[in-house]
């Protein structure tokens, strides 16, 4: 199947203006096609890092949610090692490191629900106890704005942010890799046509709706957001004998990585 590259414009703003040279969605046809993914989309995304916006203002749901038209399951994986954390993961899993008040993974859970997206599966490893008792354990008061009633100490909470989030907890093994993961959560994803998916390491302004759109809109089986490379790093070439021919900087920008922000149909399990 056909691919789509999305490539920003290089003063992108942090709200990813940018077009696409290739095929319907942002902008106009303006260049030669794109390399082919088979059966995957990438966006390729100049956001940077950083804590999602989320609107205020907006009286929270209350009960289950009511899922949309276009509403998604997201599927999160949380049973990493977290082996590139090593001074955090010696003690708490990857997701539950924090950010700011709250663990990485809240964070990412509040971008999906802005979305409309509400409807959690976290894949469980390492440590998935922690994050099962986080959940389970979670007070709203201890970080979001609230008045206490002194009278019956009463709490009148002005922010609850997860009322209509609804998470299942899925143990899918302490060393397991994504595929297997992912496999093991599929009988919690029966009857979705498609689906969301995330590493939970990493948070981003990127404009979900329009990925899911450009993504519907396609016959594709997956996509993923792609970035660029923050790391700096030369590269060497040598001879037959082991000599050094020649280093070379390689620039950053040439060099784009998976952003972990991903869309399935259910034919990724086939």
């Amino acid at each position: 199947a056909d691919a789509a590259v999305y490539f920003p414009h290089d003063d992108a703003d942090a709200m990813g203006q940018g077009e696409r040279r290739h095929g319907a969605g942002i902008g106009q046809p303006s260049a030669p096609p794109p390399r082919l993914q088979a059966n995957a989309i990438v966006w390729q995304s100049a956001l940077p890092w950083a804590h999602p916006g989320t609107r205020r203002g907006a009286p929270p749901r209350r009960g289950p949610p009511a899922r949309g038209r276009f509403d998604m399951k997201v599927v999160l994986f949380c049973g990493g090692l977290g082996t590139r954390l090593r001074e955090h993961s010696d003690t708490i899993p990857k997701p539950l490191v924090s950010v700011g008040f709250r663990p990485i993974v809240w964070h990412l859970m509040r971008y999906y629900a802005h979305y409309g997206h509400r409807d959690f599966i976290l894949c469980l490893g390492y440590r998935g106890d922690l994050v099962r008792e986080y959940f389970l354990n979670y007070q709203e008061a201890i970080t979001s704005d609230f008045t206490l009633h002194g009278a019956d100490k009463r709490i009148e909470l002005h922010d609850d942010f997860i009322c209509d989030w609804r998470l299942t907890f899925v143990d899918t093994g302490l060393h397991s890799n994504i595929g297997p993961r992912l496999r093991r959560v599929r009988k919690y994803l029966a009857g979705e046509d498609a689906f969301l998916a995330n590493y939970a390491d990493g948070l981003s302004d990127l404009p979900l709706d329009e990925m899911v759109s450009d993504f519907r809109r396609r016959d594709v089986v997956a996509t993923f957001a792609s970035v660029r490379s923050t790391e700096r790093f030369h590269m060497v070439q040598c001879d037959d004998a082991g000599v050094v021919a020649r280093v070379d900087t390689v620039p950053s920008e040439d060099f784009w990585i998976n952003g972990g922000f991903f869309a399935f149909k259910q034919e990724i399990f086939d």
